[in-house]
């Protein structure tokens, strides 16, 4: 009998498929909440991890605002605390240069002045040093593009510090490329800033030998001026003779508060600031800061920043001279490398000797061949030849033949130096030679000397005497250069003759400020108010018509600058002549002189004060007001009537009949 015939078989197999059915549907609802479960628990999982990211985050964000409060107030702090140590320190610096220029003193107190202030000058270097580190760890340091003569900004560092390396008996050398361009589009005051500091850690480190500046602006590809934004680069490197830098070293001075030399017995002083903020400047302008270095042999810091090249000076204007052949004197071979160079870019043909006997012996045998030479360049150490036991000077006038060739003396800025410059037809201050030896060469060789190369003129020069220093010679400071952008001032200075102010309103919360600008103010004719806070100075203002105001940014009270708003607003109220107002800051310029000018005031000093900085302010400003009310007396004075013409004025029209 077949199954499908069979109603029982049939009935016991849809039971089991119905139970397999029931048992796979039990299945599938178990599998079903069990993924389910697991569902949830992701889901619950996902959840927890996303509040646990939000609370990081949050706590993140938190701990960055926090970061951000604490690097304010550190800021703050640095600052008030600057400002609190500039406040007294500009008592000392201004009252000992008041004792110094107002007091006849004897060798051994002009010392102790000249110490004070030495002092003073390296206390608030250190002072600028904190004050800048707090600005650049929170990316507030501001910087001031501007069109400047590197060249210049470069020398002026070396004369500040040649002291510094003769006290040392160090030479320091400016090699600076002759096809380089000197116009360029930078922040002088950092690179100076930076450049300082190389050069005073160069001196520092070197006991012997010399310190060379090489500086160069190479022009960039039109690729990289289109990446970078600038059309130039930059490189100044500072090499010394000094004592080396371990590797181990090399790799720690440019971190905070570092000194190679921290134990209690050391050598060299320092805060550890110097290369670590130098870096961060030059970083801020997008440039880099590096050192080669072995102990022992040396360093060379190398900085490289994108600069913008003046387009109207790309290339500075070189001189020409026809067959001009000078004779080099210097036993030093560096300085002769570099003046050598400088020669050929100038179109002359240089010789060098070693010292001062083998300088005759190439004068003479030049004058016998028929090649006689135009001028010779000395340098100090060389002209007393030990040999000889005579100095050039001398020897050269024994030798008629030679005697007449123009000589040019590189001088150091000592007693030794001013004697030895009376025998020499020019004197030429190291270490910053370029320009004045360019102006006694055209001197010494006239007949030579062309043109300029860029202006195709030829520039006329005294006569040179003998004894003459270059700084008597016509010099063109301003060739080639570029004048900045200057602020606009609110107050016109007219060229009116000078006049000091006789009403002088000085709002100061300092005694020792004050007591600094009373001194340096000691005149019968000048009337000085004195006031210490905002609210008194507006008071004054609305009661006496000044002539100038001092006015002290950090008043009390009221400080400087609402009190100038104030001081504005009731003029204009009143229709009060204006009043030239001057800040006194302790910060550099930037952002207060930025505040000061936006709130009335009219120019801006920095303390501590000076006694030439406050006698350039009172010639500027000292007379601004009363020219202004001798114009508006003029202005307002009664026309004389003529007595022909005043009825013919005076009387009604008639209508023609």
């Amino acid at each position: 009998m077949s199954i499908l015939s069979n109603p029982s078989a049939l009935n016991m197999i849809g039971a089991g498929l119905a139970i397999c059915g029931l048992l796979l549907a039990l299945i599938g609802h178990i599998r079903y909440n069990r993924s389910r479960e697991e569902l949830l628990d992701i889901t619950e999982s996902l959840t927890e991890s996303e509040a646990a990211a939000r609370r990081q985050i949050l706590q993140a964000k938190m701990e960055v605002e926090a970061a951000k409060k604490s690097n304010a107030a550190m800021s703050a702090f640095l600052a008030n605390i600057s400002h609190s140590i500039r406040t007294p320190m500009n008592g000392v610096i201004g009252l000992t240069s008041a004792l110094r220029d107002t007091t006849e003193l004897d060798q051994r107190q002009s010392e102790i002045v000249d110490t004070i202030q030495s002092s003073g000058a390296a206390m608030m270097i250190i002072l600028g040093d904190i004050l800048d580190y707090s600005k650049i760890d929170s990316g507030l340091l501001e910087l001031d593009i501007s069109c400047v003569n590197l060249r210049r900004s470069i020398e002026d560092v070396t004369r500040l510090l040649a002291e510094q390396a003769r006290e040392k008996k160090l030479d320091i050398y400016v090699r600076y490329a002759p096809d380089a361009a000197e116009i360029i589009e930078a922040d002088s005051g950092r690179i100076r800033q930076v450049l300082t500091n190389l050069i005073e850690n160069a001196i520092k480190f070197t006991p012997s030998g010399h310190v060379i500046i090489n500086a160069d602006v190479v022009e960039n590809g039109a690729a990289s001026a289109a990446e970078s934004g600038h059309n130039g680069t930059l490189k100044i490197e500072v090499l010394d003779t000094g004592v080396g830098i371990s590797e181990a070293e090399q790799s720690k001075i440019f971190e905070d508060f570092t000194q190679l030399d921290s134990s209690r017995n050391k050598r060299y002083s320092g805060s550890g600031l110097g290369l670590s903020m130098a870096r961060k400047i030059v970083e801020a302008m997008d440039g880099s800061l590096s050192v080669r270095s072995k102990e022992g042999e040396g360093s060379v810091f190398c900085l490289k920043l994108p600069v913008g090249i003046a387009q109207e000076n790309r290339v500075p204007a070189l001189p020409i001279f026809k067959s001009g052949r000078v004779l080099i004197v210097d036993e030093r071979p560096v300085g002769l490398k570099i003046l050598s160079e400088q020669m050929k870019a100038w179109g002359l043909t240089p010789t060098v000797a070693r010292s001062a006997s083998s300088g005759i012996s190439g004068l003479l045998h030049g004058k016998q061949a028929g090649t006689a030479f135009d001028a010779v360049i000395i340098n100090q150490s060389c002209t007393r030849d030990v040999a000889e036991g005579d100095s050039f000077a001398d020897m050269l006038q024994r030798e008629f033949s030679i005697s007449k060739t123009p000589t040019i003396l590189l001088s150091n800025l000592t007693e030794q130096g001013a004697a030895d410059s009376q025998d020499y037809t020019y004197c030429v201050n190291k270490p910053s030679i370029n320009q004045p030896l360019l102006q006694a060469l055209k001197a010494a060789v006239p007949e030579n000397y062309l043109a300029e190369l860029a202006q195709g003129s030829k520039t006329e020069l005294s006569e040179p005497l003998r004894g003459a220093k270059t700084d008597a010679l016509k010099t063109d400071e301003g060739e080639g250069k570029q004048p900045a952008a200057k602020r606009v001032r609110p107050v016109a200075v007219a060229d009116v003759p000078k006049r000091t102010a006789r009403r002088i309103l000085l709002a100061e919360s300092n005694p020792a400020t004050r007591h600094v600008i009373q001194t340096f103010l000691n005149d019968s004719s000048i009337h000085l108010h004195c006031v210490d806070d905002g609210d008194t100075a507006l008071s004054s203002v609305k009661t006496i018509d000044f002539d100038l105001i001092l006015m002290d940014a950090q008043l009390r009270k009221l400080d400087g600058f609402l009190t100038t708003r104030a001081i504005r607003g009731h003029e204009k109220e009143v229709g009060a002549t204006r009043t030239p107002i001057i800040c006194l800051s302790p910060y550099k310029l930037g952002a207060d002189e930025d505040l000061a000018l936006a709130v009335g005031m009219d120019d801006f000093l920095v303390k501590p004060l000076t006694h030439d900085a406050l006698d350039v302010i009172m010639e500027k400003w000292g007379h601004v007001k009363t020219q202004i009310a001798a114009d508006k007396s003029a202005k307002l004075k009664p026309v004389k009537k003529d007595p022909m013409t005043a009825p013919l004025q005076s009387a009604p029209l008639r209508k023609a009949s």
